[in-house]
């Protein structure tokens, strides 16, 4: 059974219309955010989103020489494999959960279906994405 959308602390699912709550919620599935999870590999093909109600996931670019930094970090205002929807299967970084939470999880298809069913969703995803990249772009300084 889909969460009620007042009781889903995720801030993007919180604040999307009853549409485009309508349109995602059948495909969340609970699930727990253990600490270290991998949940999207570098180059390798991810098949699920992540919605977090609580707990922090970070991304991590690796170098060559086996270091590697937090590009970015995100807790319960935004998700993990926003990169679905610029038509990619894959990503060049890893993203894992840095603290241990809890959150919803959503196939990619389904994501995919919902924001084509939904355009107020995929506007509330892209605002997301611009959010995210410029504080990567801000962890260059």
């Amino acid at each position: 059974m889909p969460p009620t959308q007042s009781l889903v602390r995720n801030r993007l699912l919180s604040l999307i219309d009853a549409t485009a709550y309508a349109a995602v919620a059948p495909h969340l599935e609970a699930t727990k955010l253990p600490k270290g999870a991998v949940l999207i590999e570098a180059g390798v093909p991810f098949t699920h989103a992540h919605f977090f109600n609580s707990g922090i996931g970070s991304i991590v670019v690796g170098a060559i020489d086996s270091r590697s930094i937090d590009a970015g970090l995100f807790g319960r205002e935004g998700m993990s494999g926003f990169a679905c929807l610029l038509d990619v299967d894959r990503c060049s970084q890893t993203t894992m959960v840095q603290v241990e939470g809890e959150g919803y999880r959503i196939s990619i298809e389904a994501l995919r279906i919902a924001c084509d069913q939904s355009p107020s969703l995929l506007k509330t995803i892209m605002r997301y994405v611009h959010v995210s990249l410029t504080q990567a772009y801000y962890t260059t300084l």
